[in-house]
């Protein structure tokens, strides 16, 4: 299938290291149907962490990207190692994309390098997009990681699903607003507004 420039969107998974960019392009992958079942870090059975030394670290070590179809975008998701040894690496990446799902682990919150990448997109007036992953870990701090991500960025929740325990751990969704239409367009429905 043939695309257009306006049919394809460029989006970087990035964040610090251990705050699950891989496994949610995973699983992403696996909801969009372009593969058949969830990689896993420890079987070294994840598509973006494919080189041997990457198997055995358990971590990534370059960008690697990954493709879907969803309607008539094509989708390509870039995974970006998160350690501040390859932070070039994935700045680079940057550079050809036209949003940025910065990724924050519930277990660990904001750190510099998230507060780093975060301020390169937004230098770069780049559609931003805060994912905050592991919300069933169980060193979880969902409402404290949300008050960091809204005190350092100046975010405000739009809307999403968070876990609410006090109905046994299910989740719970909230919508505030309406996405402008480029953040509609960033993600084939699902981005933020400009920080």
């Amino acid at each position: 299938m043939g695309y257009t420039t306006q049919g394809i969107r460029n989006v970087a998974l990035v964040g610090a290291a251990g705050g699950g960019k891989t496994l949610l392009l995973e699983a992403l992958l696996l909801q969009a149907g372009a593969t058949r079942a969830k990689g896993n870090l420890q079987r070294g059975t994840t598509v973006s962490d494919f080189d041997p030394q990457e198997k055995r670290l358990q971590h990534s070590l370059d960008a690697a990207i990954c493709s879907f179809d969803h309607d008539s975008t094509h989708i390509n998701l870039i995974d970006t190692p998160g350690y501040p040894d390859f932070l070039g690496r994935t700045l680079s990446v940057l550079e050809a994309v036209d949003a940025v799902a910065i990724v924050v682990s519930a277990a660990s919150g904001v750190d510099t390098m998230t507060q780093r990448l975060m301020d390169f997109a937004r230098e770069r007036q780049l559609c931003r997009l805060v994912i905050i992953n592991k919300i069933d870990s169980r060193d979880a701090t969902c409402a404290e990681v949300l008050r960091q991500v809204r005190e350092t960025f100046g975010f405000f929740r739009r809307g999403g699903a968070y876990p609410d325990h006090r109905s046994g751990g299910r989740a719970r969704r909230e919508a505030h607003g309406r996405l402008s239409r480029a953040g509609r367009g960033a993600l084939a429905g699902a981005a933020s507004r400009p920080f």
